[in-house]
């Protein structure tokens, strides 16, 4: 915001439209992306020596120091894969409005606390699933940006939203 002294970043090449309102057939490309990223989440987690010593680093770190896990290592990479799939979602964010909105995400943050609490994650640590998310989390969020994609006026989309969450 000091930088462009909060004014949007417009004059974007036509071509990056595509990633945040492009489809590949009749599916959105940013839910294709969500997709990709949930199953390469899933078997990284469930399937790898790194995703069990996630969820080890998250229950009790210093029972997994003693362990022997690479504790330090693991949670710089944690750290960047988390700050890799922000701006993932930051890139789709600025696609879907074709500029850079200095306040773009303003409102979000209880949204996305709301996502994890409700996806399963734990607010102690070291427990979730990444399944939870499809059957719990998804059908709160779906119909307002179903709407969304659809044009609908803001207001049914927030109708659709408090419906969903209440």
């Amino acid at each position: 915001m000091v930088i462009t002294n909060s004014y949007p970043i417009t004059g974007l090449p036509t071509g990056f439209k595509v990633i945040g309102r492009g489809y590949a057939g009749p599916m959105p490309v940013p839910v294709i992306i969500m997709i990709v990223c949930y199953v390469i989440g899933f078997i990284v987690l469930k399937y790898t020596k790194y995703g069990r010593s996630a969820y080890a680093i998250g229950g009790n770190i210093d029972a997994a120091r003693i362990s022997g896990l690479p504790v330090e290592r693991n949670k710089v990479l944690i750290y960047i894969l988390c700050g890799v799939t922000a701006a993932m979602a930051g890139i789709i964010l600025a696609s879907r409005m074709f500029s850079g909105q200095p306040s773009a995400g303003t409102g979000l943050e209880l949204d996305a606390i709301a996502a994890c609490v409700i996806g399963g994650t734990s607010t102690t640590g070291g427990k979730g699933r990444s399944a939870v998310f499809t059957t719990d989390c998804a059908p709160q969020w779906a119909p307002p940006e179903f709407c969304n994609w659809s044009n609908y006026n803001k207001l049914f989309q927030n109708i659709a939203g408090w419906l969903m969450k209440y």
